[in-house]
């Protein structure tokens, strides 16, 4: 959420739609996950207040410690009126993102939109991103979705949703977690 935009429950709303549009894909995901990067504080009280619990599972990314955390059911409570509007507006977020200090740029992509961000890095990420799974994560890839949070006509978030399966269990402490049903992870959210 842009930072002149946070405290309204935009985050909250938002989040919540993006785990509805992933629990209602064709594939089915039963569960929606997401790492948060450990010692992130603000950002694991958010997610739990928006229904997300912690898990025992843990991984490393690129020097950088995550904590694996899951969407509850009682998820789904209403929030501020927030759109969810597919679009993939990379200048946009690239901006938002440099906005932020190097610690929240790192919470929010790990290191994947490459240094310093800009709009072609983005771009890159995602149209490489589906093999990016497959080869580094073991998984298949089977939606990959960008959106844009509006609230009263004017873009304030940014979420992205994948909807995969893990190929090799054993690949990750992510896969191990989910198996290999369909599971959705928010991503850069």
């Amino acid at each position: 959420v842009a930072s002149g935009s946070r405290g309204m429950g935009i985050g909250t709303s938002m989040v919540r739609q993006a785990v509805s549009f992933a629990l209602a894909v064709p594939s089915r995901p039963l569960r929606v996950v997401l790492l948060v990067k450990e010692g992130y504080d603000r950002a694991r009280r958010f997610y739990r207040a928006a229904g997300f619990t912690d898990t025992e599972v843990s991984m490393e990314k690129a020097g950088v410690a995550f904590v694996l955390i899951q969407a509850e059911a009682r998820f789904w409570a209403g929030a501020r009126s927030v759109s969810l509007v597919e679009e993939k507006d990379a200048e946009r977020l690239a901006s938002w993102l440099g906005e932020e200090d190097e610690a929240v740029q790192l919470a929010v992509d790990g290191g994947d939109f490459g240094r310093p961000l800009c709009s072609a890095g983005i771009s890159k990420r995602w149209s490489e991103l589906p093999q990016w799974f497959q080869k580094e994560r073991s998984r298949d890839m089977f939606v990959h979705q960008v959106f844009a949070a509006w609230v009263d006509g004017a873009p304030v978030g940014h979420v992205e949703i994948g909807v995969m399966r893990s190929m090799d269990v054993s690949h990750n402490p992510t896969n191990t977690f989910c198996g290999t049903e369909p599971f959705a992870i928010l991503l850069h959210a």
